[in-house]
């Protein structure tokens, strides 16, 4: 007699790579759960938060039962560290986007670039989605418009920063760390950034540092998990 697989509850802490959505991920160790006999296909698995392709970072997975905390994830505040190219605006907000406006770039110090961030930190602030969001209007993603190169307007969300620290200012580059409401877009915020600099910004580097109690730290290289998964089964 075929003997059932032991119900899976638990959590992965997953250090997300470059290039794959965190649904591909999700995808990937449902995959190998269910081909190592770990789960039956069909168990519960979900993530809390997503991370855009181009970005790295902390991404956790949720197995069976522990799916009930992902709204509590999904929830919590997020820890960031992100690059931002001064001069040149996306239509993507990020390196992954066309080019929409260039401006100058103000030769300002880190000190200054630091007296615009901790203008942002626990004050009010209304964010504007981006086009390229998952944000729905009218069951719409506004992704899917922005394809078809639609652009409407959309209200802003109040959203709170907590901590905003430029880390190092070198010719075009800005590197910054953020610890943020969740739902914040990082892109938005370089660019709003940037705004106040009297200038044009987009993302080229994004990383999640943390996730409310889960950090990089604790986290794992997605194929490290795969392979650990891989070893739990023989």
């Amino acid at each position: 007699m075929n003997s059932m697989p032991t119900l899976i509850a638990g959590v992965l802490v997953i250090d997300k790579p470059l290039d794959l959505s965190s649904s591909q991920v999700v995808g990937q160790i449902k995959w190998q759960m269910t081909q190592s006999g770990l789960a039956q296909k069909g168990f519960k698995i979900g993530h809390g938060g997503t991370l855009d392709p181009f970005a790295t970072g902390v991404l956790i997975v949720f197995l069976g039962e522990a799916t009930k905390l992902a709204d509590t994830y999904l929830h919590s505040k997020k820890s960031y560290e992100a690059v931002m190219k001064l001069g040149v605006q996306t239509d993507s907000g990020d390196l992954t986007g066309s080019i929409i406006e260039t401006a100058s770039i103000p030769p300002l110090p880190l000190s200054e670039w630091q007296r615009i961030a901790d203008s942002f930190v626990n004050e009010p602030y209304l964010q504007v989605p981006p086009m390229h969001s998952a944000k729905k209007k009218d069951g719409v993603a506004l992704y899917e418009l922005a394809r078809k190169g639609v652009s409407i307007a959309r209200e802003g969300i109040l959203k709170t920063i907590h901590e905003l620290r430029i880390l190092s200012v070198e010719a075009d580059q800005v590197r910054f760390q953020v610890t943020c409401a969740s739902g914040t877009y990082v892109r938005v915020l370089a660019e709003d950034l940037a705004a106040l600099a009297k200038t044009r910004a987009h993302l080229t580097e994004l990383r999640r540092t943390a996730s409310s109690d889960r950090t990089l730290a604790e986290s794992l290289p997605l194929q490290d998990a795969l392979e650990k998964l891989k070893v739990a089964s023989s």
